[in-house]
């Protein structure tokens, strides 16, 4: 199962951003009561682009802070368990 999150995230980044920076694995997640109910994985990657943007998918990409990206709606709830138990951002 590992393996198909990894080839997933490399194929949907490519596709949908047209980047392919090298990736870490921050971890894999079971489903969460009140949160989500699917297995997921988080990966972290850095790239400056150019992004190329798949538009059937996305309208747009784009640098946000933290405060930023909370203050998005909707904020999915996966989205905010992330940011609330520090999976997503770094606090350093």
């Amino acid at each position: 199962a590992t393996e198909a999150y990894w080839s997933s995230v490399r194929r949907e980044l490519q596709e949908e951003i047209g980047v392919l920076p090298e990736l870490s694995l921050i971890g894999m997640f079971p489903p969460i009561p009140r949160v989500n109910y699917e297995y997921s994985a988080i990966f972290m990657g850095v790239s400056q682009g150019p992004f190329v943007i798949q538009e059937e998918e996305l309208e747009e990409v784009r640098w946000v802070t933290e405060s930023e990206l909370r203050q998005l709606a909707p904020l999915t709830q996966t989205l905010r368990w992330l940011l609330d138990e520090g999976v997503i951002w770094s606090r350093s």
